[in-house]
């Protein structure tokens, strides 16, 4: 490996007191032995939901006949991508969208003011996050992009209806990772690796997700 290589870890950290979504299971941490209680060995177990922490959504999230988890090509979670800055109050719009240079690149992830709670990764959930609006989904959609990601939990905006923002996207077989770290990250291009364990779960799946420069 080139020794000027940088990696950026943008995962989110996994135990029990990370944020979860509001309707989804609380991450627990259980000893099953140790050696401090005479094992010979530690093992342990892990509860979550298929969502948490930083994670991808396959299309069979949101759609039936949608892709499962273990049908995503590999290609798409390995990937160059554009890490941009987004700074207004409001959800990221069709006009934003449209202004950004993505020709080379095979993905986008949308750093936003949401990065500003990951110094604290454990604080409650926060409603007003920034997302996608539906037409700037729509322009994504159409854009040859093959993933898509953003700082926060969802690329949904709290009030959306009838997930249309997940729908548009994974309709076209694009990967969204959500709950991304981008608060250290550069705005700049990277490649991007964010593979899930080899899961046959088929809605998603927590990732380690590394840039790399």
């Amino acid at each position: 490996m080139d020794k000027k290589m940088k990696i950026v870890d943008i995962s989110a950290p996994m135990n029990a007191d990370t944020t979860v979504w509001p309707e989804d299971v609380p991450i627990r941490v259980e000893t099953l032995s140790s050696r401090q209680q005479g094992d010979e060995f530690h093992i342990s177990k892990f509860t979550l939901g298929s969502h948490s922490g930083t994670h991808i959504d396959a299309p069979f999230h949101f759609l039936e006949s949608g892709r499962k988890l273990s049908e995503i090509p590999l290609s798409q979670l390995i990937l160059p991508v554009k890490v941009v800055q987004y700074d207004e109050k409001e959800h990221i719009t069709r006009e934003f969208v449209r202004s950004l240079p993505l020709k080379n690149v095979a993905g986008v992830l949308f750093k936003t003011s949401n990065s500003r709670w990951w110094e604290n990764p454990s604080e409650p959930f926060h409603e007003d996050f920034i997302a996608l609006t539906p037409p700037a989904a729509t322009e994504l959609a159409g854009s040859g992009l093959k993933l898509i990601g953003i700082d926060y939990f969802s690329i949904e905006p709290l009030d959306s209806e009838n997930y249309i923002v997940h729908q548009t996207l994974l309709q076209k077989n694009i990967v969204i990772l959500e709950n991304a770290n981008l608060s250290a990250v550069v705005p700049e291009d990277y490649q991007l690796i964010c593979l899930p364990l080899k899961l046959e779960v088929p809605d998603g799946a927590p990732v380690r997700a590394v840039l790399l420069s």
